[in-house]
Order: C-alpha cells, then structure tokens, then sequence
C-alpha cells in the first residue's frame, strides 16, 4: 500500500516536472505573475492545490477588481515521506495570472 501510494506521488511528480519544464505557460511581456504555495499535511495532492488556490481566489478582487479571472499553472510538486516522525506531505506552487493585470 505504501509502495503503491508512493509511486503515484512519485508518478505524479513526474508529470508535472516536465509540465512545468515545457513551460506551457507564459505571460505576454508586462502582465505580473504571483507564485501561491500549498500544502497537505496528509500527502493529499488535491488538498495542497485547493489551499494554493484558495490564497489566489483571495487576491482576485484586489484593487477594486470585481470581475477578474486567473490562468495559473503548476510549476512545483514536492513531498516528504517516511521516517521515524511519519511524514506524508505535499507541497505545490502555482504561478498565476490575472486579467486585468495586479
């Protein structure tokens, strides 16, 4: 079962690192770009994405801006495992956009 569970996150891991190298995402020249974090103490990976995105739901009405809309992109998955403490973390970062721009 740990094997298993480990493979998936490892497999995971892997997509998203090639993903991200490929940078699909690029923001045209001007437009700022926030980076949010995430995190699942549990090894949930749907959870650490939710907390991220959560924080860049948060900052879309900024300046007055009530109709704004994000494009975001993982860039990160990372992870902690095992060892005596029984780790089982997993952290994203995601890279963001906003039209109109921040």
């Amino acid at each position: 079962m740990a094997l298993r569970r480990v493979s998936v996150v490892v497999g995971v891991a892997l997509v998203a690192l090639v993903l991200a190298s490929c940078d699909l995402f690029q923001a045209p020249d001007g437009v700022a770009t926030r980076y949010y974090d995430g995190e699942s103490l549990t090894g949930n990976l749907q959870e650490a994405l939710d907390s991220a995105l959560q924080q860049l739901d948060g900052d879309l009405g900024e300046g007055g801006v009530f109709d704004a809309m994000a494009s975001w992109s993982m860039v990160e998955i990372t992870g902690r495992l095992g060892g005596i403490a029984g780790f089982d973390a997993v952290r994203v970062r995601i890279r963001a956009t906003r039209g109109p721009s921040w």
